[in-house]
């Protein structure tokens, strides 16, 4: 039925999907990767048999700021993401 509506032939969309796709999933990933994995390349062996005191790293705290640095960019003006 929309047959009729959109136009003969579809415009072309380009490379932006694919590239908004592709720097979302690296934004994601970097972190949900990252993070668990500074957990295991930090932990001695001997602390794996005795429990000791957790240590944050800056390196977490940078790995964190991945997604939430564009997240601030590009939604800082939209008061409905902040509102929900």
């Amino acid at each position: 039925p929309l047959k009729d509506l959109l136009p003969d032939p579809l415009p072309s969309y380009g490379v932006t999907p694919f590239l908004v796709a592709f720097i979302s999933a690296v934004l994601i990933t970097v972190p949900a990767l990252g993070i668990p994995l500074l957990g295991l390349i930090k932990t001695p062996a001997l602390e794996v048999l005795q429990q000791g005191k957790a240590q944050r790293s800056w390196k977490r705290m940078l790995l964190v700021l991945v997604p939430v640095v564009p997240l601030l960019l590009l939604y800082a003006d939209n008061t409905l993401v902040w509102i929900v």
